[in-house]
């Protein structure tokens, strides 16, 4: 049996949160935000190779996806020990390359098999209930991980591309659209549009390298940083959250087709160092990486191949996750950044405070009185932090 789970100490792994007051227009409606310090976390005593996904069960149970090992497991609340669930084969769970696990009504989830391009209906006690594939309407959805699911079961995707526009100061942009599929019906609806740069191509060698489309293309992945995109959310009711980067504003798009737009959230940009290159490109290596593409060619990716704009956006664009609680997390921090930094906007589309992550630590989900937290060691290796959320001092749902 693995030790129990310890207190992580309070000078690497407490999680620090502060309320933000720059804009005098905005400082108050943010003085109603108090000083948010939550109480100390907890870190499970038992690593995972590459955590892709992490789910809440209704008993405080985990739903854990390790991408690197190709499995599923369940961990206990206290996080004492963990039980492989099922795998190639099997009866219980049968998968090949399980990547993202969504919630489902009545606490059961929907694990995305990224190989099979299949979704496995999974019950509480980790067995296969059904499984399924997208329906003819949405053929074009088949081969994108879905981001989020809602209430009524509802999954959420993003377009990897999109329509080509001409933007604000002359700029060309994709234009790309966050859907709906209802599992039950099979239909696709468009829920909102998100804007974003037009993708550039690498140097089109180095064999081996890379991954192949449909036609059998070497596709190299090169970096395009710092681009202003905007970022996109899912609440559990199924509304959709949109950050526009050009209008520095919060959208809520509706089922019904409903919007309510925020005022603006007054998020600056900043310039770009030498220092933030490197540590761009090294984080950008590693993220692909992780996607399966080749580790020389990656290495071989020059800092002069990447055309480096002058000025950072600022927030990161791209799904931004929203908590229980209808608020969305949006990133301001990039690729490379030692500190990771978030702003919370409510359901109003108001920011109402900031959250600073520990070092070597990354957000990966919500659960009914938590967040949870991966931090990566010295090693490589993964360790999940579960954290009191909200602070009592903030309230809750």
């Amino acid at each position: 049996m693995l030790p129990p789970v310890v207190p992580r100490s309070a000078a690497t792994a407490a999680i620090l949160l502060f309320a933000t007051a720059a804009a005098a227009d905005l400082s108050a409606q943010r003085s109603r935000v108090p000083q948010l310090r939550p109480e100390q976390g907890r870190e499970l005593r038992m690593p995972f190779a590459s955590i892709r996904s992490v789910r809440e069960l209704q008993d405080g149970s985990l739903l854990v996806v390790d991408g690197l090992e190709r499995a599923v497991y369940l961990v206990n609340r206290a996080g004492t020990r963990r039980q492989e669930l099922g795998g190639l084969g099997t009866r219980t769970l049968d998968y090949v390359g399980p990547d993202q696990i969504l919630p489902l009504p009545g606490d059961s989830s929907l694990l995305f098999d990224a190989t099979l391009e299949q979704y496995l209906v999974v019950t509480p006690e980790g067995s296969e209930a059904g499984r399924f594939e997208l329906s003819a309407e949405a053929t074009h959805l088949r081969t994108i991980r879905p981001h989020a699911s809602d209430q009524l079961g509802g999954i959420f995707f993003a377009e990897p591309g999109g329509l080509t526009e001409i933007g604000p100061e002359g700029k060309v942009r994709s234009v790309s659209r966050v859907f709906r599929y209802d599992r039950r019906t099979g239909q696709v609806q468009v829920m909102a549009r998100t804007a974003g740069p037009s993708a550039p191509m690498g140097p089109p060698s180095l064999p081996g390298a890379g991954t192949s489309d449909d036609s059998g293309t070497v596709v190299l992945p090169v970096p395009n940083p710092y681009q202003p995109t905007d970022a996109w959310g899912v609440a559990e009711d199924g509304r959709v959250a949109v950050v526009h980067v050009d209008a520095d504003r919060l959208e809520w798009f509706g089922a019904a087709g409903a919007v309510m737009t925020g005022p603006r959230l007054q998020i600056e940009g900043r310039p770009v160092a030498s220092s933030d290159r490197e540590r761009y490109l090294e984080a950008w290596r590693e993220e692909q990486l992780r996607e399966g593409f080749d580790r020389d060619y990656l290495r071989a990716v020059q800092a002069d191949w990447v055309d480096w704009p002058a000025e950072a956006p600022g927030f990161r664009g791209g799904f931004a996750p929203v908590d229980p609680w209808g608020n969305l997390w949006l990133s301001l921090s990039h690729p490379g950044d030692i500190v990771t930094r978030f702003a919370l906007i409510d359901g109003q589309g108001v920011r109402r405070a900031e959250v600073t992550l520990p070092l070597h630590s990354r957000l990966q989900g919500f659960g009914s009185d938590a967040l949870y937290l991966v931090r990566t060691d010295g090693v490589g290796l993964e360790w999940i932090q579960r954290y009191p959320w909200p602070p009592r001092s903030a309230g809750g749902r």
